[in-house]
């Protein structure tokens, strides 16, 4: 993992640089960790409805169960969000005792994960901004009832390439041009952020370059889309994506993030009147 997504080392000008990272579609955590979370929804919500059958859905599950440490092991809190939240709404399409494969597998992810973090210092510090009590648990301090709730303010900085200011930015640019948008793929020039940055809102970044009216057909065709899988295990992958798109947009700058989107959800057509 430390390879593929990145070392983060601190120059003594206090700069970040990256190192021992390979030139990869997979470079970031951010695009590694979402991508793992929603294979792992889409092969495990395939093996618990049977999709599958015979040694290959037992190999489906073998891939799902490394998804989820592909998601949940970089540290990246958009794939641990995503994760769970595709887990929880999968566990409405399935029936019975495979129910409990779920919450197990869960509970496993989780001691997995804390495992984990505690460990590697640059994780843990990572996701204890988001968990409280996992900083307490690293720097042997007394818990707290308060530990235990996540601190979503803490995940943000105050620099100015963060989500939160980056949506407020956009939503700033979106205002002065409200019904054409500023144009396709401008945000990253007119903020100043260049090609390595989007607003990291999917929704935001359609609104902000593409106008009022472009955006609201968008809305129309995506609830199209998700209504004809509104009975299907797939819903629970379009709840991951849906996560995962609030806090990054990997359409943006992720070809293998689309194709993975456009396989999965042809890999299990099904057409509901």
């Amino acid at each position: 993992l430390k390879h593929t997504v990145a070392a983060l080392v601190r120059q003594h000008d206090g700069a970040i640089s990256l190192t021992g990272r390979i030139h990869s579609v997979l470079r970031w955590i951010t695009i590694y960790s979402p991508f793992a979370a929603v294979l792992a929804v889409f092969f495990w919500g395939r093996f618990l409805v049977k999709k599958s059958m015979g040694r290959c859905r037992y190999f489906e599950l073998l891939v799902g169960i490394f998804c989820i440490g592909g998601a949940l092991l970089p540290g990246s809190r958009t794939g641990i969000v995503s994760l769970f939240a595709g887990f929880v709404a999968l566990i409405f399409y399935v029936s019975g005792r495979r129910k409990w494969w779920i919450v197990s597998s869960a509970l496993i992810a989780i001691f997995v994960m804390h495992v984990f973090v505690l460990w590697n210092p640059y994780m843990g510090e990572k996701v204890g901004r988001f968990l409280p009590y996992v900083n307490k648990l690293r720097l042997q301090e007394p818990l707290k009832p308060r530990d235990f709730v996540p601190d979503f303010a803490g995940t943000y900085s105050s620099k100015a390439g963060n989500r939160l200011n980056r949506i407020k930015e956009a939503f700033t640019f979106w205002r002065e041009n409200p019904w054409f948008g500023i144009g396709l793929g401008q945000y990253n020039i007119t903020s100043g952020h260049y090609w390595t940055g989007n607003v990291h809102n999917l929704f935001m970044n359609i609104l902000c370059e593409a106008g009022i009216f472009v955006f609201v057909a968008w809305l129309y065709l995506v609830g199209r889309f998700v209504w004809r899988f509104r009975r299907s295990y797939l819903m629970a992958v379009v709840v991951t994506i849906f996560v995962v798109s609030c806090f990054e947009n990997l359409f943006d700058h992720s070809l293998p993030w689309v194709l993975t989107c456009a396989w999965v959800f042809s890999r299990d057509e099904m057409c509901v009147s």
